[in-house]
């Protein structure tokens, strides 16, 4: 079987974040960040605790 080839000397492939892909995995990533950060602050109080409460049992 013979191999065929398509060369175009102007061809030049896209990156990843010029595809469509690259858009909107770059949302998605905003957004699940933003939404890991507002989790984070709006439970900081009990993970403070936490710690506090691990740190002095140890210490």
């Amino acid at each position: 079987m013979a191999e065929v080839k398509f060369e175009n000397p102007e061809f030049k492939p896209k990156t990843f974040w010029s595809r469509p892909e690259g858009t909107t995995g770059a949302i998605f990533g905003l957004a699940i960040l933003a939404g890991l950060g507002y989790l984070f602050v709006t439970y900081l109080p009990a993970i403070l605790a936490l710690a506090q409460s691990t740190l002095y049992r140890l210490g």
